[in-house]
């Protein structure tokens, strides 16, 4: 009865002794409830996968084995028993099961494969039992309902992004035996408040990928004295020298740190990840903190850095999520504007000297025009407000501010520097205050959550790359003014419907649209000269595009694969369709048009470069113009036309110029022109000869 779609409900499964057979009742909708029969063995890989309405499965204790993806998918399923035999659970075994609210892993389990039980959005109740040793990659990544799970004493690993995404998740204890944790293992549990660890467990220290999220404090249970131990010095540090780089570096029984007087500097990560640091006593005789010194020291609650000191470098605190208060001696010189990155709890830092000025989050320069940076992390996360004096957004102010959704920006703002805003994915709107003339290159590349962006008129100039890869992006209105569309501006912004471009431009740069996927109709304005390398290459929705006979130039790739486009006028300013290479490759500027019907081209031509046309399979027929000199190798190479003549003013005819025409019959060649079949029209099969005259 194996995928009989004429049987509307079937209870028994299986047959005593045997295994249930990979893929045997896959895809099948008419499952409701399965009750596999007692003597089952095995259920084999994707034995249920995407039974899309079972709601409920009894498995017997005869089944020992249950494989891979066996439930992937079952979106109805709520609940399911593992028999106590099984001793691993399967890569994908429930993967996707959005219904599954509770699940039992029993005692013999030693292993929970790589996503087993991930995308599971509705599972609150997990009980894993004593025995299982490994948790695999993303086993539970994605279950967004959990919040709560006791991890058994005697695992030893959690694997890569184990429990990433789990969005309710609020607090864990790792067992004492728990030797690594993986990378990314608890990443984007936005709700997980603290991580209660043991002396001597592993975990990445990655910035990239980290194991939890910047906001998680993380307590090391510390392992306990023998008795009749004497106190700890506290003291650290020898007179008249630098502490070393990394000297103490992810030290958990460090609570208190005084440095010895006489030292001269803080290294390098000196104090790095030291979790349990509650405080740190500075002396003045201390120059400098160096980069990352108290980077990670989660527990440290407050810092006062003395007269004396005269420099502290990046990331020097950066990450201590406890410290509540810092106090910065007027005469430090030197303050690295990330030095605090990521201290949510720090509301403000006492500071009053020449280095720099402190504002909520807000780092400025020392007359408070222009923001250097934005510390983010706690009440600085996801909003932010820059303060009134500021004309200028410093160069990297926001970068990588994953969390931050929205900005009010100053109305005496002026200028928005490069990488202003790079990599802040979450920010959906902004504002941009009237009087901005300038935004810098890549100012909001990779905002993929950016809809809209309303330019004031006082706008002139947006650099290159600005808004590349923001994805969400849907409609632009360029101001007046703005005289060229930078290389790149609008790259890769899938969801871009429609762009306005004002009479003002003149140039349309370097792929400055290209990859626009949802774009499908563009208004060139009349003020426009050239179109630069493969300005709306990759734009598959664009219908139709008028080029004003103002148009002189237009460089290779400029409508590369431009799927849609049916109909084309070359305006006639342009000479030539010349070829651009990236990297190594020719672009052609109509390469890949599949759809491209009509082409016009200007009297004036006189060269059509490498690939100009190749692969527009629509194209049936062109009119080469009488001036034409030059037709490069590949120009019309895979296409749909039936007949060509080519001009008595051709002089070279390049490599495989007409060659894969399949439909192509008649050929009309000048006497002093070399060709043959074997070349210039290889493979075209319905060309019988080439007519001279």
């Amino acid at each position: 009865m194996k995928n009989d779609a004429s049987a509307k409900k079937i209870n028994k499964f299986g047959k005593p002794g045997a295994p249930i057979e990979a893929e045997e009742y896959c895809n099948r909708k008419d499952i409701e409830c399965v009750e596999i029969s007692d003597g089952v063995t095995a259920i084999g890989d994707r034995a249920f996968r995407r039974c899309e309405n079972l709601r409920e499965i009894r498995i017997p204790g005869s089944v020992t084995e249950i494989g891979k993806e066996a439930f992937h998918f079952c979106h109805a399923l709520k609940t399911i028993v593992i028999p106590e035999g099984v001793t691993e659970i399967e890569k994908e075994m429930l993967a996707g099961c959005s219904a599954l609210e509770s699940i039992v892993i029993p005692p013999g389990v030693k292993t929970i494969g790589e996503r087993a039980i991930s995308d599971c959005k509705a599972l609150k109740s997990v009980v894993l039992s004593e025995g299982l040793k490994r948790i695999g990659w993303g086993a539970f990544s994605g279950c967004t309902a959990l919040e709560s799970i006791v991890l058994p004493p005697g695992l030893e690993i959690i694997g890569e992004h184990a429990f990433s995404r789990c969005r309710a998740l609020k607090s864990i204890v790792v067992p004492a035996g728990v030797q690594t944790i993986g990378a990314g293992a608890f990443a984007e549990c936005d709700s997980l408040s603290s991580v209660t660890l043991h002396t001597g467990t592993k975990y990445s220290k990655s910035r990239w990928n980290p194991v939890f999220p910047s906001h998680t404090q993380i307590v090391v249970q510390k392992k306990s004295r023998s008795a009749g131990a004497g106190a700890k010095d506290n003291k650290f540090g020898k007179a008249g020298a630098p502490i070393k780089d990394k000297l103490y570096c992810g030290r958990v029984d460090i609570e208190v740190a005084e440095i010895r007087d006489g030292v001269t500097a803080i290294g390098e990560r000196a104090f790095a990840d030291c979790v349990n640091l509650r405080e740190v006593r500075i002396p003045g005789s201390v120059r400098e903190i160096g980069w990352a010194a108290f980077d990670g020291c989660t527990a440290l609650e407050s810092v006062s850095i003395p007269e004396g000191v005269e420099a502290i470098k990046g990331r020097a605190f950066r990450g201590c999520t406890a410290l509540k208060s810092a106090v910065i001696a007027p005469g430090v010189a030197e303050i690295a504007s990330n030095a605090f990155d990521g201290c949510g709890l720090l509301a403000e830092i006492g500071y009053s000297g020449p280095a720099c000025r402190f504002e909520g989050g807000a780092v400025l320069s020392a007359d408070g025009t222009r923001l250097l940076h934005w510390r983010g992390g706690g009440a600085f996360a996801k909003a932010a407000t820059v303060p009134d004096p500021v004309k200028e957004i410093g160069l990297r102010a926001f970068q990588d501010q994953k969390e931050l959704e929205s900005v009010r920006l100053p109305d005496g703002l002026e200028t928005i520097a490069p990488n202003a805003f790079l990599g802040c994915r979450a920010l959906k709107s902004i504002a941009i205050p009237d009087g901005v003339t300038g935004i810098g290159g890549w100012a909001f590349k990779g905002c993929t959550s950016l809809v809209s962006i309303a330019f004031p008129a006082s706008v002139r100039e947006i650099g290159e790359w600005a808004f590349k890869e923001c994805s969400a992006l849907k409609a632009v209105v360029i101001p007046e003014g703005v005289k060229a569309i930078s290389t790149g501006v609008f790259d890769e912004c899938g969801a871009l419907e429609s762009v306005d471009i004002p009479g003002s431009v003149t140039e349309i740069g370097n792929r400055a649209f290209s990859g626009c996927r949802a774009l499908k109709s563009v208004a060139i304005p009349g003020s426009v000269t050239k179109i630069k390398f493969s300005a709306f290459a990759y734009c598959f929705a664009l219908e139709a595009i008028d080029i004003p006979g103002s148009v002189t130039e237009i460089e290779g790739g400029a409508f590369e694969r431009c799927k849609a486009l049916k109909q084309i006028v070359i305006p006639g300013g342009v000479t030539k369709l010349e070829a651009c290479r990236s990297s190594n490759e020719p672009a052609g500027i109509f390469e890949g048009c599949e759809s491209l019907e009509t082409v016009i081209l200007p009297p004036n031509l006189t060269e059509i470069g490498e690939k100009s046309f190749m692969r527009c399979h629509a194209l049936q027929e062109i009119v080469l113009p009488e001036n034409l000199k030059s037709i490069g190798g590949n120009a019309f190479l895979g296409t749909g036309l039936r007949t060509v003549t080519i001009p008595a003013s051709v002089e070279s005819l390049g490599s495989m110029a007409f060659a894969e025409c399949q439909d192509l019959e008649t050929v009309m060649l000048p006497q002093g022109v070399k060709a043959t079949k074997g070349s210039q029209f290889k493979d075209c099969p319905k060309l019988k000869e080439i007519l001279r005259y």
